[in-house]
């Protein structure tokens, strides 16, 4: 909004070769006095172009503009590096986990919306443009199971089998001295285990009293060990066979 109190147009450049949406495309972003559509065009040569000649605040883009979807990240790198305040929408049909993460991490998307929301763009293109940052609920279901994935295999690489068996036999109450005789360990080393095991669970849950980890209760780690899932990580069978190995 302007010191005049009136809202500044925002130039929009829509990049989509569908023709099932093309005259919805062309009906619901003309209708907005806030949108000016500067151009529509349906190739990636069209796209740099316009990019390159004319003011674009936002590209709408369906991935599969060039008939792969690797290569419209490709255009979404390009147009970033030739229009530097340029923001894009990706519009698609596309609607796997790895595209969706790869369009905003690696293209620097900043919403993606499924075409079947068609509805929700002029909204999306305002907010954008005002630089409100929100992901369309469409796709933001599958980002946040990408990220909770992600969470789960970066545990994964850093805990031990090991070390899951000591939380198991913590959470089933246990002794640190019991479990050092089961597992032909000293006392010393157990105690060593759960300590990496506090600090893998600080970089997860910066918010909790740390004071009260340092001095290593057995109830505040089982707690926040099965809030991450990490007890359940390994079959019995599979961390009994790590540890007959290990031994």
């Amino acid at each position: 909004m302007s010191e005049l109190g009136f809202m500044l147009k925002i130039n929009l450049l829509i990049c989509h070769n569908d023709s099932r949406y093309n005259d919805l495309l062309r009906n619901i972003l003309s209708k907005p006095q806030t949108i000016d559509i500067v151009g529509y065009v349906t190739d990636s040569s069209d796209l740099l172009y316009y990019i390159r000649h004319l003011k674009v605040d936002i590209l709408l883009l369906d991935l599969h503009i060039t008939g792969s979807c690797h290569e419209g990240l490709e255009l979404m790198v390009e147009a970033r590096r030739i229009a530097k305040g340029i923001k894009t929408i990706v519009f698609s049909n596309l609607e796997s986990e790895e595209m969706i993460i790869d369009a905003i991490v690696y293209g620097g998307a900043i919403n993606y919306i499924t075409k079947d929301f068609y509805k929700d763009l002029p909204e999306a293109i305002t907010n954008a443009a005002a630089n409100i940052s929100s992901i369309h609920h469409s796709v933001a279901g599958k980002i946040l199971t990408k990220v909770h994935q992600f969470r789960q295999n970066d545990l994964y690489e850093k805990i031990s089998p090991n070390q899951i068996e000591i939380l198991k036999l913590l959470s089933q109450g246990c002794k640190r001295a019991d479990i050092a005789t089961q597992l032909h360990y000293s006392e010393q080393t157990i105690n060593n285990e759960i300590y990496k095991i506090t600090n893998l669970l600080k970089n997860n849950f910066p918010y909790v009293d740390w004071g009260q980890l340092k001095k290593r209760h057995t109830k505040i780690i089982i707690s926040l060990a099965k809030k991450l899932g990490i007890i359940s990580f390994f079959p019995l069978n599979v961390i009994t066979n790590y540890l007959i190995i290990s031994v």
